[in-house]
């Protein structure tokens, strides 16, 4: 069944913000929203957020929006490594790695890579 002249104005999103379009307004036949519509041809400002549909970390399309711009996936990750960035941010800003006591896979999980160079010996100088 193919889709309606009503559902085509307020199926696709707004293509400034990504917000809903409603097919009460001027603002259509330039496919975006009212708030945007308003915003631009009469200066308003507008408090309305920009909705993103993609996840920063991977790509994948979000299904609800948050103070993250991730998806649940990524998300969940976010939250549960959290303690751990904290951790080697402070061992990176102190300069002492001693007693992270965190595995090498988990350090790669949170987003960090691990470098491993030999220590060169004293020089000595005659």
């Amino acid at each position: 069944m193919a889709k309606t002249n009503k559902d085509k104005a307020r199926g696709f999103p707004c293509v400034i913000c990504g917000g809903p379009r409603s097919n009460l307004s001027k603002a259509n036949k330039f496919k975006i929203c009212h708030k945007c519509f308003m915003e631009i041809r009469y200066n308003t400002s507008s408090n309305n957020r920009t909705m993103q549909r993609d996840c920063e970390i991977c790509g994948n399309v979000i299904d609800r929006l948050g103070s993250i711009p991730a998806c649940d996936l990524c998300r969940t990750k976010w939250y549960r490594f959290r303690t751990h960035r904290k951790l080697l941010d402070e061992a990176i800003r102190s300069n002492s790695f001693s007693n992270v006591g965190l595995k090498i896979p988990t350090i790669y999980e949170v987003g960090y890579e691990v470098t491993i160079k030999k220590k060169e010996g004293p020089k000595i100088c005659v």
